[in-house]
Formats: structure tokens, C-alpha cells, sequence
């Protein structure tokens, strides 16, 4: 059967996009991304190094560069965007309903910080777990195998569309929102501190574009580390099924798989655990602040 095994397709858009936030340095492979560095990489490797070690030393430049260019969107529209809702939870503090109206999105976004540290923490330990799906031990021998890895990508990678869709969908709903607003005071799309006054042009609208870029990047951030989640749990259900048949036929190799897969939801449980159990406690605590708030309008 024609069939050639590549588990990574599962993450194709998860990839895609994490490069393009700053976030996988692993295998630039965006057009743009990949012709602005190795442009910068020639002209930096040209300049002040020699011709000996050339592709090595236009391979570290060009992992340099993306480490950089990955820094400052992260710097830019994370963290200095993180950082405009903590100052205003400082400010407000003490004026119950006013934290509560924040903590709906700085708990989010809480949530979200703590799963990108651990993401980006354990980053090379995940490109080894995903590296390791093509050793001969999880490969798919059989046509039954094939069938089961075929359906299992698909599903990951449905699930990762599903989840981009629903995003893009509630950015754009959010942002269009303040537009569409008849107040005369100008709104922002999300609460946040500025120094300066976010009510007056050209004030409004580059805050407004930084929220709404801002938004979008974490958000789609989020959503594929989300799915990558999810997407490497079902390929370890595939894996499962494999060893379900291989029992069932009493193949020789049917125990070291076991041990092997065994082995590999252990490492996808001790990368993903921290992220999951962040994110569980700040919906339960959203959860929450939503009953008080809808208990004080009654």
C-alpha cells in the first residue's frame, strides 16, 4: 500500500503558525519568514564571517535571528500586553465589580501566560516527542495500522480547523463590537492601562490596532498549543488501537510497543499537565466570577 508515514502533518497549522508568532523556532519553513532571515543571515554571514563553515554558520545566524524576531513579538504582544492588565488591576484594586469585569480576560490571559512559559520551557523535549514518532516502533506496519494513523491525522487535524475557525470568529466579533458602539466616549476592544489618553485620535486607533493584534496573536497562540494538546493525545490513541491489533494477532513486537507507547504518554502527560491544570483553574475560577456577577443583577 502507497502510504508514507508522516505524523507531523497532524501539526502542519499548529506549526505554521507558532512560527510565525515567534513561538517554534524548529524547521522555519513560512516563505516570508524564511526568505526575510536567510537574506539577513547572507548579509550578516558575508559580512563578519569568513567563507569557511558557511552553511553552519548561516544555519546558527538564521536560528539567531528567529530567537530575536521571536522575542520581540512575544515582548511586543504578550508580555507588554499582559502588562497594561495587571498595572489596571493594580489601579482598581478594592473596587469589587471593576475586577471583576477584568478578571474575566486577565484570568484568560493568566491562564495563557502560564501554559506559553511551560510551552516555550519544554519546547526542544516536545520536538523530541514528535521527532520520535517516526522511530520504526510507532510506525504502522499494517494496512489495519495505516487505516487507523490515516483517520487519527485527520481528526487532529480537523480539530485544530475547528478550533482556528471558532477563534477568528470571536476576534473579529470582538473587535468590530467598540465600532459599532453609539457611546460618544470611544471604547477599546479589552480593558487595559495606558498612559496616555485611549479616547482621542490618533490615541485610539493604534491602541485599538495594537488590542486587536495583540488579541489575535495570543489567541491563535493559544488555540495551537490547545490543539497540539489534543492532537498529540489522539495520535497516542491511534498508537493504542495499533497495539490493540497487534494483541490481537499475538505479534512478537506487540510488548515492546506497549512499553514504548507507555513510555511516550508519560512524557506527553509530564510536558502538558502544567498548562492543562492552568488552564482548568481559571475557567473554574471565570466559572465563578460569572455566577457573581449575574447573582448581583437578580
Amino acid at each position: 500500500m502507497d502510504y508514507e508515514y508522516n505524523p507531523e502533518e497532524a501539526f502542519a497549522i499548529n506549526f505554521g503558525f507558532l512560527r510565525v508568532d515567534g513561538a517554534w523556532p524548529t524547521g522555519i519553513t513560512n516563505p516570508i519568514l524564511r526568505f526575510i532571515i536567510n537574506e539577513v543571515s547572507f548579509i550578516v554571514v558575508k559580512s563578519v564571517i569568513c567563507q569557511n563553515n558557511y552553511t553552519v554558520s548561516v544555519m546558527n545566524c538564521c536560528r539567531f535571528l528567529y530567537r530575536i524576531y521571536g522575542f520581540c513579538v512575544l515582548s511586543i504582544f504578550t508580555v507588554l500586553y499582559f502588562s497594561t492588565e495587571i498595572i489596571l488591576m493594580t489601579v482598581i484594586w478594592g473596587d469589587v465589580q471593576a475586577m471583576v469585569d477584568c478578571s474575566f480576560l486577565f484570568l484568560t490571559h493568566l491562564s495563557h501566560s502560564v501554559k506559553l512559559t511551560n510551552f516555550l520551557l519544554r519546547q526542544k523535549r516536545l520536538d523530541r516527542m514528535i521527532f520520535q514518532l517516526r522511530e520504526p516502533m510507532f510506525v504502522p506496519k499494517r494496512p489495519e495500522h495505516i487505516a487507523i494513523m490515516k483517520a487519527a491525522v485527520l481528526n487532529a487535524e480537523r480539530e485544530t480547523k475547528m478550533f482556528l475557525t471558532i477563534t477568528f470568529g470571536t476576534i473579529i466579533c470582538w473587535s468590530i463590537l467598540p465600532l459599532l458602539s453609539q457611546k460618544e466616549v470611544k471604547e477599546l476592544p479589552l480593558m487595559g492601562w495606558f498612559p496616555f489618553d485611549t479616547t482621542q485620535s490618533p490615541a485610539y486607533g493604534f491602541t485599538y490596532t495594537y488590542q486587536v493584534i495583540s488579541v489575535l496573536l495570543n489567541a491563535c497562540v493559544n488555540a495551537m498549543m490547545d490543539t497540539m494538546t489534543s492532537g498529540l493525545l489522539i495520535l497516542m490513541g491511534a498508537q493504542l488501537d495499533m497495539l490493540k491489533e497487534n494483541l490481537q494477532s499475538l505479534t512478537d513486537d506487540a510488548s515492546t510497543m506497549s512499553q514504548a507507547e507507555m513510555k511516550y504518554i508519560y512524557n506527553v502527560r509530564d510536558v502538558f499537565q502544567i498548562g492543562i491544570m492552568a488552564q482548568f483553574l481559571a475557567s473554574s475560577i471565570i466559572i465563578c466570577l460569572t455566577c457573581f456577577k449575574y447573582h448581583q443583577h437578580l
